[in-house]
């Protein structure tokens, strides 16, 4: 129950934010049409989330498992969320290329991939990935790496 409870506060967090986005000066442009589409990717798997724990609960339920599997601390939500605070902060300082690919592997990390290379490999190609969409597809140019 802890698990639901802490995904939906980053639901309503994220979601807040997503809404607030929208009525924010150069909404659906760069450079704000980024964020809002990565915010907007993260309200929907939240809420994807939100219903495998409301599933999972009423499964433990029907067992006869009052209290759930597991009523501990949720800590991966939690880092989930401080790792994406972290990553767009960091957008300015490394670019946004190193902070996506480190993104992606801590956040696999989080996740419990435990694979050397699948790690890597996930991490770097779904950065090339996005890097090819937002700058080949859309058009939208994304925050550089300032040294270079």
């Amino acid at each position: 129950m802890m698990k639901l409870l802490a995904v939906l506060v980053m639901l309503l967090a994220f979601c807040a934010l997503f809404v607030w986005t929208l009525g924010a000066r150069g909404s659906g442009a760069y450079p704000l049409l980024y964020p809002q589409v990565l915010i907007g990717g993260v309200c929907l798997m939240l809420g994807v989330l939100a219903l495998q724990q409301v599933r999972d609960v009423r499964r433990a339920r029907m067992a006869g498992d009052v209290g759930g599997e597991d009523d501990g601390f949720a800590w991966q939500p939690v880092a989930a969320l401080a790792a994406s605070f972290v990553y767009v902060l960091s957008w300015t300082s490394i670019g946004h290329v190193p902070a996506t690919a480190i993104f992606l592997f801590i956040a696999l990390l989080i996740a419990g991939e435990r694979r050397p290379v699948a790690l890597l490999v996930f991490a770097l190609g779904l950065t090339a990935l996005i890097q090819l969409l937002f700058i080949q597809g859309l058009r939208i140019p994304l925050p550089r790496i300032p040294w270079l």
